[in-house]
């Protein structure tokens, strides 16, 4: 054969044939089929087994769990020449229902598509002390190749090694168990049976204690505080308590009896209800409840009271008047008040029940045709974080009146060193001036902002009675004249 000739034919070979080495396929390799997944009731590991994928160059498995918020996430690998399993130890199963899924994976880097999913059985227990029973149920067994026949309840009492109870028919997802002792603890799990299944699919496990509830060693209102025109109403209780729902209680006058207003579920030795229907205008008891497990009311806080702020305008004094609420000896009450700028805190450490304050030391300022105010309540030996008892808003209205003082101090000593009237309004005009008895003009001004300091060409002024008149026009347009007399004071 000519040397060409054999060049020609051996390219030719070499075009058809594979190569021999780093060979890539582009197949997809058969789906392997999942055949059980059980849960060990001990250590809460799942446990997934299969059947190896048909395709003869699968290098490995991939495994794949359920996930809530992703779906199916790959969670591991296993090499072909593995045993066909996967223990997955850090399984969720004993929290919730867990599904897996397998793929294979070849040489060529091709992955088959994921298998169908196996779930497996999750047990739920409830404690029902009112009835004295236990509440059990699981999700149902499904499994294609090796669907269960029946269901086998397994308990252990007490610590005891655990037996079979019963057998249950596969139709059932639920038992109530009844041989219930008090104060015992019982461990629950339920297995999957198949006579065809060499690894029958248990589920977790679920224990209980019996008959223990534990009431708050105490319970106590800590604060009731009016917002947005409804009522908050903040408890507190011990944290040991296994009690956590309760119930608000209202007094009513009318009837003289406790009604229930209001029910909410503990956390962490704190509760609180809203009210919006709440009369926060009347002062009103109220008592919270913790309930037992059947719903009764196991014990109750001492009552409480909503603090009422009432006002009265006397003259230039805002009065305020409150009442006491009730969930301390000795609690500290603030007043806030907002004069169109917003909450500003302006007594505080009150221990008293009333309060006032002279309206004409800052009306000019305020923006708003009222003065508004709340008052907040502290109270000795309330938990960390407890929010204040609030009251309701009560507003003081402010009339366009002109305040006069009748005295000063001129004496530089930065208190009352200053005569000038204080306004309720902007005026549109305005001439404030100052004379001695005998008529001489010691003071003129236009400038509304600005007072007498009690001098007259650098000269303070002696101690006396002097004279004053103010000629304003108001906002609508109206002239008023006022005269009167002011002392300086030595």
């Amino acid at each position: 054969m000519k040397p060409i000739t054999s060049l020609t034919l051996l390219l030719s070979l070499l075009a058809v044939m594979p190569a021999l080495h780093g060979q890539q396929d582009s197949i997809l390799p058969a789906v392997p089929v999942p055949e059980s997944v059980t849960v060990d009731p001990y250590t809460g590991s799942s446990t997934i087994r299969w059947i190896p994928s048909v395709s003869t160059d699968v290098e490995r498995y991939i495994i794949y769990a359920s996930d809530i918020l992703y779906g199916f996430l790959a969670i591991d690998s296993v090499a072909a020449s593995h045993i066909p399993e996967y223990v997955h130890a850090n399984s969720f199963a004993r929290y919730r229902r867990t599904g897996y899924s397998i793929a294979a994976r070849d040489s060529s880097g091709n992955r088959s598509p994921m298998s169908e999913p196996l779930w497996t059985v999750y047990l739920a227990a409830g404690n029902d002390s009112c009835n004295s029973r236990i509440n059990l149920s699981w999700t149902p067994h499904e499994n294609v190749n090796h669907p269960s026949d029946s269901y086998e309840l397994w308990v252990s009492v007490a610590e005891e090694p655990v037996a079979q109870y019963l057998t249950l028919p596969k139709t059932d997802t639920s038992y109530i168990f009844r041989d219930y002792l008090p104060g015992t603890r019982y461990c629950f799990f339920i297995t999957a049976t198949d006579e065809e299944a060499l690894f029958p699919s248990s589920s977790n496990r679920q224990c209980i204690t019996t008959g223990i509830e534990t009431a708050p060693a105490w319970l106590s209102l800590v604060a009731l505080s009016v917002e947005a025109g409804g009522l908050v109403v903040t408890g507190s209780y011990d944290r040991e308590s296994t009690m956590d729902d309760f119930i608000l209680l209202r007094y009513d006058a009318g009837t003289s009896s406790w009604s229930q207003c209001g029910t909410a579920s503990g956390f962490d030795g704190s509760v609180s209800f809203v009210l919006s229907d709440a009369d926060t205008s009347r002062v009103t008891p109220y008592a919270l409840a913790v309930l037992n497990s059947c719903g009764i009311p196991a014990d109750s806080s001492l009552p409480g009271r909503n603090i009422v702020l009432t006002s009265v305008k006397r003259g230039t004094l805002a009065n305020l008047q409150w009442n006491r609420p009730g969930l301390s000896s000795s609690p500290l009450f603030s007043v806030w008040r907002d004069r169109g700028y917003g909450w500003e805190e302006t007594a505080s450490g009150l221990s008293d029940t009333l309060w006032s304050e002279d309206l004409s030391l800052f009306a000019e300022g305020v923006t708003s045709p009222y003065v508004a105010y709340y008052v907040a309540a502290s109270h000795a030996g309330s938990p960390p974080g407890t929010p204040p008892s609030r009251s309701n808003v009560t507003l003081v209205p402010l009339t366009r009146e002109t305040y006069m003082p009748n005295a000063f101090t001129p004496d530089g000593d930065g208190l009352n060193d200053l005569f000038m009237p204080a306004l309720s309004f902007l005026p549109e005009g305005y001439e404030f001036s100052i004379y001695t008895r005998s008529g001489v003009l010691l003071f003129r001004t236009t400038d509304h902002g600005e007072g007498w300091n009690g001098r007259h060409n650098g000269r303070l002024m002696p101690s006396g009675v002097y004279l004053w008149s103010l000629r304003l026009m108001t906002p609508a347009g109206q002239t008023e004249v006022q005269r009167g007399t002011v002392t300086i004071l030595p």
